[in-house]
Parts: structure tokens; C-alpha cells; sequence
């Protein structure tokens, strides 16, 4: 992996699987190919931890930690999705050799993913927050602190047997931001309270703090703003469908 673009590296992967699954004097067995699947994931995910080693997850430069982050999810996903597509489309269908009973999914680069996306999501909200608060603001709330109680685990490595460590180690963050959160709702909500834009641009700056916004806390303060936001699409909707009728009339019309 470290000498190719690991996604190429994995469209190789996929290719040779495929060739093994149809080799036609030789029969491979499914136990070993679901080996082999799992082989491969954990080199993917071994390859992404060891990048990712290289970084301060949660004190680190955003942009860098986000990049890294991301491309571990999408090669995890790619993994599961080419496993998926095999087990589920080509071999079941290959006549000389069928795919006997469900789809496989290398549990490894699942869970893997999963912790990844969660990462990426603790640190998208903690940058959305301290968007929204001062220097001052940042410094008497501690939010830098907050990253804390992820002192003592090792985030990018899964284990189903420390997942209970990793839960505490979350509430733990989440509580710390408790005050954060408490202190932005106000500002978020007078934000896109007096937002004079139309609903394309309103959807934007949802979009732009979404993770923020899906805290429960948040969206207690927000419930005002989220159904003025359903009522713009709402509008915009409708207003499109009767554009369209409009210009299939009117095409109906010219050609007639």
C-alpha cells in the first residue's frame, strides 16, 4: 500500500480476487476467500492507523487530521463495497462457481470506518463550535480541554473489548462541551434568525453547521429555525414543480 495510490491499490485487489474466485482447474474454497478478504482488510486499516499515527488526531491541524481521516473512511468503504458487490452480484450469478449464502462484510474495515466517522465528526463539531465563540470565549470555556479525555485511548485502533472505554471517553468530551454548546445556541440561533438569504443560501449555512446542529441541545433552541427551514423548502419545492409544468406546457404548446 505505501508504494501505489491505495485506491488502485485495492482496484488490484478486487481484480485478482476475481480471477482467483473463476480460476478453472481449480476450484477455491469460499472459507479461504472470506480469509483472504479479512487479510486484506486488516492490511488496509493497519495502513491507515499507521498514517494517522502520524498525527495529533485531536489537537492537530484541522485540514491535515480531516484529509487523513477521510481518505481511511473512503478506502474502508471501498473495501466493504467491493467485497459487497462480489458476494452479492458477480459470484452468485458466476455458473461454474457460485457464491453460496449471504453477502460477506470484513467486519474489521466496517468497524474500522465507523470509528473513523465518528472521529471526523467529534472533531467537525468542536470546530464548528469555536467558530462561533471568541478567542476569550474559547479560553474561559476550556474548549481546547475538552479533547482530554481522549488522553488515554487509542482512538484509530478498534477493539470490540475497549468499545465501552471509547463510549466513556465520548460522553466524557461531549459533557466538557456541555457549556460550549449551552453558550452558542443563542449565537447560532440569532444567526440564522436575522439571515436575510434565500433558501438555497439558508440550507447552506445549516449545511455549514450540521454537526452543531444535530446535538440535542441545539436542536431544542433551534426548533423555530428548523421548521422556518422546512417551509422554505416547502416553497422552493413547489415553486419548481410549477416552473417545470409551466415549461412542459409551454413546450407542448410550440409544438403543437
Amino acid at each position: 500500500l505505501s508504494d501505489n495510490p491505495p485506491q488502485d491499490v485495492l482496484e488490484t485487489c478486487y481484480e485478482v480476487l476475481d480471477e482467483l474466485w473463476k480460476l478453472e482447474l481449480h476450484i477455491y474454497p469460499q472459507q479461504r476467500m472470506t480469509h483472504l478478504m479479512d487479510i486484506i482488510a486488516h492490511a488496509i486499516t493497519r495502513y491507515i492507523q499507521t498514517k494517522l499515527s502520524m498525527l495529533d488526531l485531536w489537537l492537530g491541524k484541522y485540514n491535515e487530521v480531516d484529509s487523513t481521516v477521510t481518505q481511511g473512511i473512503n478506502l474502508c468503504d471501498k473495501w466493504v463495497e467491493i467485497c459487497t458487490r462480489l458476494t452479492t452480484i458477480y459470484w452468485p450469478n458466476y455458473g461454474p462457481h457460485r457464491w453460496q449464502g449471504p453477502v460477506y462484510t470484513p467486519a474489521n474495515a466496517k468497524n474500522v470506518a465507523t470509528r473513523l466517522k465518528e472521529i471526523h465528526s467529534l472533531r467537525t463539531l468542536h470546530k464548528q463550535l469555536t467558530q462561533l465563540l471568541s478567542h476569550s470565549e474559547q479560553d474561559e470555556l476550556k474548549t481546547t480541554d475538552s479533547f482530554n479525555s481522549f488522553n488515554s485511548v487509542n482512538a484509530v485502533q478498534y477493539n470490540p473489548y475497549t468499545q465501552p472505554i471509547w463510549r466513556g471517553s465520548v460522553k466524557q468530551y461531549e459533557n466538557a462541551l456541555a457549556p460550549a454548546e449551552h453558550r452558542i445556541a443563542g449565537k447560532l440561533k440569532n444567526q440564522l434568525r436575522n439571515m436575510n438569504a434565500n433558501t438555497m443560501q439558508f440550507m447552506q449555512e445549516f449545511k455549514r453547521y450540521q454537526e452543531l446542529i444535530r446535538r440535542p441541545s441545539i436542536q431544542r433552541e433551534l426548533v423555530t429555525e428548523r421548521e422556518n427551514l422546512l417551509g422554505k423548502i416547502s416553497e422552493y419545492v413547489q415553486s419548481e414543480r410549477k416552473n417545470f409544468h409551466n415549461e412542459e406546457n409551454g413546450t407542448r404548446w410550440n409544438s403543437d
